[in-house]
């Protein structure tokens, strides 16, 4: 698949669409935040993601957009999971809308547990319950490729939840950086000797 088999405009006019959905409802990445998602799926050009937290599909249309601008359309496997049913329908509906069903897989149920184990992932983008970040993190961490990156979102909004996730992160001793990019975003990269 090219990127001229999607209608980009359309798949615009729907992001811009779920943009404007009431925040406290769908909890979803800043317009920054989706933005940087973007790039780094540009800079690191992932063959696997995994998204925890669908919501709308908002973040995961900024994801699939990169794959097609990329000409990555279709060789990218990519796994979202969103554990309530309605966001869940609601975010298979949008993907059906923008065309670009075929490119996600989406997974209804919960992570940790219903993380797909059997593949390596590039890139991981986090934004699900605040409180089990670190699980999260340890599910995927071990089945994260040399290089790859785990992203967090929301890790200054919600900075007093994400205190444990920190301290683990230091339990680890790893390194991880803290960006002032919409809700705020933690980055964690996995040197090729850990």
């Amino acid at each position: 698949m090219t990127n001229q088999d999607f209608d980009l405009q359309l798949l615009n006019q729907i992001k811009l669409q779920l943009a404007e959905l009431p925040h406290n409802q769908y909890w979803q990445i800043p317009i920054d935040g989706a933005e940087y998602l973007a790039e780094t799926v540009h800079r690191i050009q992932p063959k696997t993601i995994l998204e925890i937290g669908t919501s709308s599909g908002y973040s995961a249309l900024w994801i699939v957009e990169a794959l097609i601008n990329l000409n990555l359309a279709g060789q990218t496997n990519f796994y979202t999971i969103e554990s309530n049913q309605d966001r869940h329908d609601f975010a298979q509906q949008n993907f059906d809308l923008a065309g670009v069903t075929g490119l996600v897989t989406q997974i209804k149920g919960h992570a940790p547990q219903d993380i797909p184990q059997n593949t390596d992932y590039d890139l991981a983008f986090f934004d699900g319950t605040k409180a089990q970040t670190s699980d999260f993190f340890d599910a995927v961490w071990p089945i994260l490729n040399p290089n790859g990156e785990i992203l967090v979102d929301n890790v200054v909004s919600h900075s007093d939840k994400m205190q444990p996730f920190f301290d683990h992160l230091k339990n680890l001793g790893l390194d991880y950086e803290i960006l002032d990019i919409g809700a705020g975003i933690c980055r964690v990269v996995k040197e090729p000797t850990q």
